[in-house]
């Protein structure tokens, strides 16, 4: 039972009946941007900055980066299309502070039902098949110079449409065969703390830390930018943080459906990037961690069954099927929602459990029919024999000295 569970999460069967409960656990989990700060470009810079023309003109995407810097940002992440070749020839800009360029990518067919938005390409993760890409050029270079640190940047969609998961790492195709490439967050994120690199080994989906609505997230627009850029105001915000340079403008479609409500790429990529700064990102637990819990809970319950072999824990283990799989599933991910992992086997455990409480119950009443049965014979006989005693008394003939004498 626990391999035949486990095959149905692999191929992503009991998925759906994990997500609502990991959407309210992500609700009450939320994210506190400590360390993030994101500029957009809005629909009025896009029109204002670019004349409503994609791709971004690349020089005044330098002179937004430029004046970010004048901030002393720790890092900034420019989470933009920039696979159009004249950013080849684009200025670069003159900042102190690293800059991580975000890279688009097409999937190899891997997924059929994928959907693409521009920049963040949503994937849907359904499938069980490991999904391979294949990188667009960043900076207009599809083979950029050791110097040009970029990530990918691509957002999965569950089979509903929600995005409740980043990737760390993606596999990617290339002229040189097969390789692992960081993600756009997971690139910026061990860029200002290398020691997540040594903490996280293996390159799961991991669950996305959402704020709790998503205007409390830190975002200032290009034009509220160019007013505030050499201001001590600007320095103050951006001083030591990590700063997302992104797209607000409709053209961009780089919107997404998320358990908080519609958040734009850049949005996701900055919860992303803070989350695994604050080390609150819960990665899943490895397979046979997740075999483990489900033997030693299914022995636990076995036991109290047989320990305890009374009506009250035959039904009352069912009450603590939801606490065990709850709770194992909050130890494994920090959250509860791997609660569909557990539940199949403690039902089957304490279904059997309850199934052999039902025959010995049963079984023990035919018993004790029988034994009342006996008893009701065995009265019933010693009557008979008492009676006959009685008869037999009654049949027997009188003596003469039983009878007497006649008198005179």
């Amino acid at each position: 039972m626990s391999l035949g569970t486990n095959f149905a999460r692999i191929a992503g069967c009991i998925k759906p009946l994990e997500n609502t409960q990991l959407d309210i656990m992500l609700g009450l989990n939320p994210l506190n941007m400590n360390n993030v700060k994101i500029v957009g470009i809005t629909n009025y810079d896009y029109r204002a900055e670019f004349g409503s023309q994609s791709p971004l003109a690349p020089n005044k995407v330098s002179e937004l980066i430029d004046l970010i810097g004048q901030g002393k940002p720790e890092l900034i992440v420019v989470d933009l299309d920039t696979s159009d070749p004249r950013f080849k020839q684009m200025t670069m800009p003159k900042v102190s502070c690293p800059i991580i360029w975000g890279r688009t990518a097409r999937d190899e067919d891997s997924f059929t039902n994928s959907k693409h938005f521009g920049l963040a390409n949503g994937v849907k993760t359904a499938n069980k098949t490991v999904p391979i890409f294949t990188l667009d050029p960043v900076l207009g270079q599809s083979n950029p110079p050791p110097d040009i640190k970029s990530g990918v940047a691509q957002i999965p969609v569950d089979a509903d449409g929600v995005v409740r998961n980043y990737y760390r790492r993606f596999s990617v195709r290339g002229s040189d065969g097969d390789t692992v490439v960081g993600s756009l967050p997971w690139i910026a994120a061990t860029e200002v703390n290398p020691e997540l690199i040594n903490k996280h080994t293996r390159a799961d989906t991991v669950p996305l830390l959402y704020v709790s609505d998503p205007d409390q997230l830190s975002r200032i627009s290009c034009a509220d930018l160019r007013r505030v850029a050499s201001k001590p105001a600007w320095k103050e915000v951006a001083q030591a943080k990590v700063v997302v340079l992104g797209g607000y403008y409709g053209a961009a479609r780089d919107d997404f459906a998320t358990p908080v409500g519609r958040m734009w790429g850049a949005d996701l990529v900055a919860q992303a990037i803070d989350g695994e700064l604050q080390k609150r990102m819960k990665q899943d637990a490895p397979l046979w961690l997740i075999i483990l819990c489900q033997v030693g809970t299914g022995m636990f319950l076995a036991f109290l069954n047989c320990r305890f072999p009374s009506g009250i824990v035959a039904c009352g283990g069912f009450l603590l099927i939801p606490v065990l799989s709850l709770g194992v599933g909050a130890m494994l991910l920090q959250t509860c929602s791997l609660w569909a992992d557990f539940m199949p086997v403690l039902l089957v455990i304490q279904g059997q459990a309850f199934w052999n409480h039902l025959k010995t119950y049963q079984k023990m009443e035919i018993e004790l029919k029988k034994l009342n049965a006996e008893k009701v014979g065995e009265k019933v006989g010693e009557k008979i024999a008492k009676a006959d005693v009685a008869a037999d008394k009654q049949a027997e003939p009188k003596t003469d000295a039983d009878a007497g004498e006649p008198k005179n």
